[in-house]
């Protein structure tokens, strides 16, 4: 599978039309949709409010404290505001361009240890995976962590293979790469990196039969490791003495270990995840892992390197006790060289044993894609009878009806493309509707999914509510859109029994050691006034937070406070006003002293 320089040269326009087609895939449209709740609402509210404040330990989140994730991504998409402008794209575009950098060190990495072909194709791979497309279009910390975590990995692989200065080189800039991750997203940051480089060195020798090489890990290595992490560490625990306990503990420990965050999922939870988030690629997936431990004494070390690093990653995470899909996407982030590594074999020699992999691989894919275009069409052309036998229920259907029609033309066209191509044996014309098949799925939805996302979003109810005065308070009954503040510009007074509606896991753990919500204003990085924006009150107090406000208020709730809402709005002599479905609001006047309160209470 080795190309001579000549073949690296013909290779080279094929790269840039690779890294053309992830730009385009990251880059184009990240703001045609609104924040979607609850993550991106949240972050990129974070976010705004680290604004003129460049050298800040402590993000906070509608005024209050927010220790749930390290600060550095915040800051990165606060810089991204501070050159474009506080918008939805803005606040992408650190996911965005962490994407394309994690292309292009994945591209000379497999330009280095295989061929151009292969680093072209891989960067292909990586742009049409749909975990990685869709995590690189919103506010969320998962890219970035990945970009990083794959960087120490691949340096820390570098070094081990490498001797004096060089080694110190790459270990070095490896430990600073894992220094980072952990300031991304937590000690997940260097526990990753550790466990890929430490199985990989201890399995190495055993399966290829080579020597041992020596550690990526040097003592000056660890030395710039906390050089990168400690000052943030020392800074926010000065500044939050809870927070070790929080981030070690609770955060991190309990997370791992315990089912207190309600993300249990059973053990093999992530098998068929896996298959979901690599699609199309995961098709090969099966076949190819029989057939790699089948021939895995003639493996590259940086083949077998891959192959730790997914199932490491996979194998970490399916041992928590919280689990959600975009976990591995550091892991999934493995697999595209190696799919690359076997279509460029399939290409090289279509009577090979790769190109009958690919091939019983497409197979697969054509039935999938026959067996999903059929049923996106049935339920185009009876929505009705489809819900009515496969027993489907729920808002979300509803909402995706718009894509079901484009989305399975794309299905079955693929279906036919890749039969035409398994005909005449042309594993380049598959290699093509693999890649060009998750996004031109997300291209004839994406009308459908843009309406679907903007109901579901804070914005669609930030839309309905009226002009108000710039003195107007704005509150929230017994609920909290996280992407509230953001489209408000300023944070808002939330009513709550216990501030779980923060959807802050840090906001809980304040509650809980201090005793309470009545005590949460001590985490509040907002003034001493009693009605600060950004303060939480118990919801009991509502009516005696009206009659004391000199301000107009305007008040948002769901379903569970439309009583105590329609009550204020009797009050008041206002008119409660539907915003979106299950969502009320109302805008009360000043409050006089005439103005009771009993009706208000428990």
């Amino acid at each position: 599978m080795r190309e001579t320089e000549r073949g690296n040269d013909k290779a080279a326009p094929l790269g840039i039309a690779a890294f053309l087609y992830a730009a385009f895939v990251f880059l184009s449209g990240l703001g045609a949709w609104p924040l979607v709740d609850p993550d991106e609402g949240r972050n990129a509210e974070v976010a705004r409010e680290l604004l003129g404040v460049p050298l800040g330990w402590v993000p906070t989140f509608n005024g209050l404290a927010y220790l749930d994730k390290p600060i550095a991504y915040f800051h990165a998409v606060a810089l991204s505001y501070s050159a474009f402008g506080v918008s939805e794209a803005a606040a992408r575009v650190p996911t965005a361009l962490a994407a394309l950098l994690l292309c292009g060190l994945i591209y000379q990495f497999c330009r280095r240890h295989y061929s151009a072909l292969v680093a072209a194709l891989a960067v292909f791979v990586l742009a049409s995976t749909p975990l990685l497309l869709a995590f690189a279009r919103i506010v969320i910390f998962d890219l970035p962590l990945s970009l990083f975590v794959a960087t120490a990995i691949l340096l820390g692989f570098e070094a081990e293979r490498s001797h004096g200065r060089a080694r110190s080189i790459f270990s070095v800039l490896g430990a600073a790469a894992a220094g980072i991750a952990t300031i991304i997203k937590g000690p997940v940051g260097f526990l990753l990196p550790g466990l890929v480089l430490g199985v990989h060195g201890w399995l190495t020798p055993k399966l290829l039969g080579r020597p041992r090489r020596p550690s990526a890990f040097s003592p000056l290595g660890v030395l710039v490791f906390f050089a990168v992490t400690l000052p943030w560490f020392i800074g926010l625990s000065l500044a939050r003495p809870d927070f070790p306990q929080y981030g070690l503990i609770e955060e991190t420990f309990r997370r791992y270990s315990t089912t207190a965050f309600h993300r249990t999922a059973p053990f093999w939870y992530y098998g068929p995840v896996l298959l979901g988030v690599f699609f199309p690629w995961s098709a090969l997936l099966p076949e190819g892992v029989f057939r790699a431990w089948q021939l895995r004494r003639r493996l590259k070390e940086s083949d077998l390197l891959f192959a730790i690093w997914a199932l490491v990653v996979v194998v970490f995470f399916s041992t928590s006790r919280s689990k959600l899909p975009g976990y591995i996407l550091p892991g999934v982030v493995a697999l595209a060289p190696l799919a690359a590594r076997v279509f460029v074999a399939a290409i090289q020699n279509p009577s090979g044993a790769a190109a009958r992999l690919v091939r019983r691989g497409t197979l697969v894919l054509c039935f999938l894609t026959l067996i999903g275009g059929s049923f996106l069409l049935a339920n185009a052309l009876a929505p009705e009878a489809m819900r009515s036998a496969f027993r489907i229920h729920g808002s979300e259907f509803h909402r995706l009806q718009p894509i079901f029609l484009p989305v399975s033309v794309v299905f079955l066209t693929a279906t036919l493309v890749t039969a035409f191509a398994l005909r005449v044996r042309r594993p380049a014309i598959l290699f093509g509707v693999f890649t060009l098949l998750p996004v031109l799925a997300v291209i004839a939805g994406w009308h459908g999914l843009k309406e679907a996302a903007t109901v579901g979003s804070t914005f669609s109810l930030v839309r309905q509510m009226p002009e108000l005065s710039d003195d107007t308070r704005v509150a929230c009954l017994e609920c909290f859109p996280p992407g509230l503040p953001f489209y408000l510009r300023e944070p808002v007074t939330l009513f709550s029994r216990d501030g779980r509606e923060m959807t802050s896991n840090y906001v809980m753990f304040a509650l809980r050691e201090q005793g309470g919500i009545s005590n949460l204003d001590r985490v509040s990085e907002s003034n001493d006034e009693p009605f600060a924006a950004g303060r939480v009150v118990h919801v009991s107090e509502v009516g005696a937070w009206l009659q004391s406000s000199p301000h107009p208020a305007y008040l948002i709730s769901k379903r569970k406070g439309q009583a105590r809402l329609d009550s204020l709005a009797t009050v008041y002599g206002s008119t409660v006003v539907e915003l979106r479905r299950g969502w009320w609001g109302v805008e009360l006047p000043a409050s006089s002293d005439s103005a009771p309160t009993t009706a208000t209470q428990d």
